[in-house]
């Protein structure tokens, strides 16, 4: 199946959850500042599309490590237009769980000057675009109508590439289109929220431990083993995570400020 064509039923199934949920809340599709969310959906939808494409074109090793680049974008966006800045450890806790994604995904780096590798590190930007926007939303808009800004820009731009090439999904496809939807609408909730919550250098740096889930549901899922250089790439991560949520260190305390201040998390944009 076309990439464009997974994005769009994707974000098809994702925003019928996301849609009900916010009738149910009587949320409104139209309040918060418009034009933030029409630029999170733009970068978002577009760092979707790119990253599809990436992985289709290019070995999924190779792909991957370039994808992973966005926590660098993020941080150098945050502090050029959030003026956010982050201590200086956890610059070496970046480095050290871009190194743990290396040993996990295993690059080749073979024809990374090419179209497909371009893409992939313009994904990388335009995830930590979207990131940022998020962020600078802040926790004024709700976490379901930031995702469906999303997830319409994702499908508007998944439109005219499929239409050329468009192939009808059997049930099966359709199905785990569905199980994708599902969890895509989730997983995008709860990213959402993190980067409302936290800096967005800090969550960027957490989203590293995607990789070790990767490793988790390949085993479990496909039987795919882990090797020793998977095994020692994953508790690098692990170390960094746990690092950055250990007590006293700067998240934890962001952390225990937000809800020793009893903000009204529930109450937003309702």
């Amino acid at each position: 199946m076309p990439s464009s064509e997974i994005v769009f039923f994707r974000g098809v199934f994702s925003l019928v959850i996301i849609a009900s949920i916010m009738i149910y809340r009587k949320d409104s599709f139209l309040a918060g500042n418009k034009k933030m969310l029409i630029t999170r959906g733009i970068f978002g939808g577009l760092g979707l599309l790119t990253f599809f494409y990436t992985i289709s074109q290019m070995k999924l090793g190779d792909a991957s490590i370039l994808l992973q680049m966005a926590p660098v974008f993020v941080i150098i966006f945050a502090k050029l237009f959030l003026k956010e800045s982050i201590p200086k450890s956890f610059y070496f806790i970046l480095v050290l769980a871009l190194a743990g994604a290396v040993f996990v995904i295993k690059p080749t780096f073979e024809n990374l000057i090419s179209f497909p590798a371009i893409t992939g590190i313009s994904s990388a930007i335009f995830a930590a675009a979207a990131y940022i926007s998020i962020r600078k939303l802040g926790l004024h808009h709700s976490p379901f109508l930031i995702t469906c800004y999303f997830i319409g820009g994702s499908i508007l731009f998944s439109i005219p590439l499929m239409i050329s090439s468009f192939k009808v999904p059997t049930q099966s496809e359709l199905f785990y289109l569905l199980i994708i939807g599902i969890f895509s609408a989730l997983g995008q909730i709860c990213l959402t929220k993190a980067y409302q919550m936290e800096k967005a250098g800090i969550v960027s740096i957490i989203g590293y431990s995607a990789v070790i889930h990767h490793g988790f549901w390949g085993y479990f899922a496909f039987g795919e083993l882990l090797d020793v250089y998977s095994i020692i790439g994953g508790t690098l991560i692990l170390i960094c995570c746990t690092y950055i949520m250990l007590p006293g260190t700067f998240t934890q305390k962001k952390i225990a400020r937000l809800f020793t201040n009893n903000f009204p998390l529930d109450s937003i944009n309702k």
